[in-house]
Protein backbone atom coordinates (compact mmCIF):
# COMPACT_ATOMS: atom_id res chain seq x y z
CA UNK A 1 0.00 0.00 0.00
CA UNK A 2 2.73 2.47 0.93
CA UNK A 3 4.79 1.64 -2.14
CA UNK A 4 1.79 2.09 -4.42
CA UNK A 5 0.94 5.37 -2.74
CA UNK A 6 4.47 6.69 -3.20
CA UNK A 7 4.77 5.72 -6.85
CA UNK A 8 1.30 6.88 -7.88
CA UNK A 9 1.58 10.17 -6.02
CA UNK A 10 5.09 10.86 -7.29
CA UNK A 11 4.32 10.17 -10.97
CA UNK A 12 0.95 11.91 -10.79
CA UNK A 13 2.42 15.01 -9.18
CA UNK A 14 5.32 15.08 -11.63
CA UNK A 15 2.98 15.82 -14.54
CA UNK A 16 0.61 18.15 -12.66
CA UNK A 17 1.93 21.48 -13.99
CA UNK A 18 1.79 20.40 -17.60
CA UNK A 19 -1.54 18.60 -17.27
CA UNK A 20 -3.14 21.60 -15.55
CA UNK A 21 -1.32 24.39 -17.34
CA UNK A 22 -4.53 26.25 -18.18
CA UNK A 23 -5.57 26.34 -14.53
CA UNK A 24 -2.18 27.38 -13.26
CA UNK A 25 -1.94 30.19 -15.83
CA UNK A 26 -5.38 31.68 -15.17
CA UNK A 27 -5.87 31.38 -11.44
CA UNK A 28 -3.83 33.19 -8.84
CA UNK A 29 -2.67 30.84 -6.13
CA UNK A 30 0.66 29.46 -4.99
CA UNK A 31 1.77 27.00 -7.67
CA UNK A 32 3.33 24.58 -5.21
CA UNK A 33 -0.18 23.68 -4.05
CA UNK A 34 -0.81 21.63 -7.20
CA UNK A 35 1.75 18.84 -6.60
CA UNK A 36 0.91 18.79 -2.90
CA UNK A 37 -2.78 18.37 -3.70
CA UNK A 38 -2.00 15.41 -5.96
CA UNK A 39 0.04 13.74 -3.21
CA UNK A 40 -2.70 14.29 -0.64
CA UNK A 41 -5.39 13.03 -2.99
CA UNK A 42 -3.40 9.81 -3.40
CA UNK A 43 -3.00 9.66 0.37
CA UNK A 44 -6.79 9.46 0.67
CA UNK A 45 -6.75 6.50 -1.69
CA UNK A 46 -3.93 4.95 0.35
CA UNK A 47 -5.93 5.43 3.55
CA UNK A 48 -8.84 3.54 2.01
CA UNK A 49 -6.48 0.80 0.80
CA UNK A 50 -4.87 0.61 4.25
CA UNK A 51 -8.26 0.24 5.88
CA UNK A 52 -9.11 -2.66 3.60
CA UNK A 53 -5.74 -4.31 4.25
CA UNK A 54 -6.23 -3.89 8.00
CA UNK A 55 -9.66 -5.49 7.78
CA UNK A 56 -8.25 -8.42 5.83
CA UNK A 57 -5.32 -8.65 8.26
CA UNK A 58 -7.77 -8.73 11.16
CA UNK A 59 -9.77 -11.49 9.50
CA UNK A 60 -6.64 -13.51 8.71
CA UNK A 61 -5.40 -13.93 12.25
CA UNK A 62 -1.63 -13.67 12.50
CA UNK A 63 -1.13 -11.67 9.29
CA UNK A 64 -0.73 -8.41 11.20
CA UNK A 65 0.42 -8.02 14.78
CA UNK A 66 -1.59 -5.35 16.54
CA UNK A 67 0.39 -3.76 19.35
CA UNK A 68 1.73 -0.68 21.04
CA UNK A 69 4.07 0.09 18.15
CA UNK A 70 1.06 1.09 16.06
CA UNK A 71 1.08 4.50 17.77
CA UNK A 72 3.99 5.30 15.44
CA UNK A 73 1.95 4.84 12.27
CA UNK A 74 0.42 8.35 12.00
CA UNK A 75 3.82 10.00 12.48
CA UNK A 76 5.48 7.61 10.04
CA UNK A 77 2.82 8.23 7.41
CA UNK A 78 3.17 12.01 7.74
CA UNK A 79 6.95 11.88 7.43
CA UNK A 80 6.64 9.47 4.50
CA UNK A 81 4.27 11.93 2.83
CA UNK A 82 6.87 14.66 3.39
CA UNK A 83 9.34 12.55 1.43
CA UNK A 84 6.88 12.04 -1.42
CA UNK A 85 5.89 15.74 -1.45
CA UNK A 86 9.56 16.72 -1.62
CA UNK A 87 10.18 14.41 -4.55
CA UNK A 88 6.96 15.58 -6.24
CA UNK A 89 7.84 19.26 -5.90
CA UNK A 90 11.30 18.65 -7.32
CA UNK A 91 10.26 16.55 -10.30
CA UNK A 92 7.10 18.51 -11.14
CA UNK A 93 9.12 21.71 -11.34
CA UNK A 94 11.73 20.05 -13.52
CA UNK A 95 9.06 18.43 -15.73
CA UNK A 96 7.55 21.84 -16.51
CA UNK A 97 10.83 22.70 -18.25
CA UNK A 98 12.26 19.30 -19.25
CA UNK A 99 9.68 16.81 -20.54
CA UNK A 100 11.99 13.82 -20.21
CA UNK A 101 11.82 14.03 -16.41
CA UNK A 102 8.59 12.03 -16.30
CA UNK A 103 10.19 9.17 -18.23
CA UNK A 104 13.17 9.27 -15.90
CA UNK A 105 10.89 9.13 -12.85
CA UNK A 106 8.85 6.23 -14.23
CA UNK A 107 11.98 4.31 -15.20
CA UNK A 108 13.72 4.96 -11.90
CA UNK A 109 10.64 3.71 -10.04
CA UNK A 110 11.05 0.34 -11.74
CA UNK A 111 14.69 0.10 -10.65
CA UNK A 112 13.96 1.43 -7.17
CA UNK A 113 11.19 -1.16 -6.79
CA UNK A 114 13.64 -4.04 -7.09
CA UNK A 115 16.13 -2.26 -4.83
CA UNK A 116 13.50 -1.69 -2.15
CA UNK A 117 12.38 -4.42 0.23
CA UNK A 118 8.77 -4.36 -0.93
CA UNK A 119 8.21 -8.08 -1.44
CA UNK A 120 11.15 -9.33 0.62
CA UNK A 121 12.38 -8.49 4.13
CA UNK A 122 15.69 -6.72 4.61
CA UNK A 123 17.09 -9.75 6.45
CA UNK A 124 17.31 -11.54 3.08
CA UNK A 125 19.67 -8.86 1.75
CA UNK A 126 23.36 -9.72 2.37
CA UNK A 127 24.85 -7.69 5.21
CA UNK A 128 27.52 -6.09 2.98
CA UNK A 129 24.85 -4.80 0.55
CA UNK A 130 22.44 -3.33 3.12
CA UNK A 131 24.13 0.09 3.40
CA UNK A 132 23.62 0.54 -0.33
CA UNK A 133 19.97 -0.50 -0.09
CA UNK A 134 19.43 2.10 2.64
CA UNK A 135 20.62 4.80 0.23
CA UNK A 136 17.20 4.29 -1.33
CA UNK A 137 14.86 6.64 0.57
CA UNK A 138 11.92 4.23 0.33
CA UNK A 139 13.81 1.26 1.81
CA UNK A 140 14.04 2.76 5.29
CA UNK A 141 10.37 3.60 5.43
CA UNK A 142 9.17 0.26 4.15
CA UNK A 143 11.35 -1.56 6.67
CA UNK A 144 9.92 0.59 9.45
CA UNK A 145 6.36 -0.05 8.31
CA UNK A 146 7.08 -3.78 8.07
CA UNK A 147 8.55 -3.87 11.60
CA UNK A 148 5.63 -1.97 13.11
CA UNK A 149 2.75 -3.61 11.26
CA UNK A 150 3.86 -7.16 10.71
CA UNK A 151 6.05 -7.99 13.68
CA UNK A 152 4.96 -5.46 16.35
CA UNK A 153 8.64 -4.64 16.87
CA UNK A 154 10.07 -1.22 17.53
CA UNK A 155 12.09 -0.22 14.46
CA UNK A 156 15.84 0.18 14.59
CA UNK A 157 16.53 3.78 15.73
CA UNK A 158 19.29 4.16 13.12
CA UNK A 159 16.88 3.25 10.32
CA UNK A 160 14.30 5.67 11.73
CA UNK A 161 16.92 8.44 11.89
CA UNK A 162 17.96 7.83 8.27
CA UNK A 163 14.32 7.85 7.15
CA UNK A 164 13.45 11.06 8.99
CA UNK A 165 16.59 12.92 7.89
CA UNK A 166 16.08 11.83 4.27
CA UNK A 167 12.44 12.95 4.32
CA UNK A 168 13.27 16.32 5.89
CA UNK A 169 16.10 17.01 3.45
CA UNK A 170 14.00 16.00 0.47
CA UNK A 171 11.11 18.15 1.62
CA UNK A 172 13.40 21.12 2.29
Amino acid sequence: VYWQFATRAWTGATRVFVANSSVSKRATFPRFVLPISVVFSWSISAAIDSTLVLLIGFLLRGALHFGLTWVLIPVLVLVFEMLVVGLALLTSTLFARFRDVLYMVETSIIFVYWATPVLYPMRLVPERVRPFVYLNPFASFLEIFRAVLMTDAWPDPRVVAVAFITALLTFA
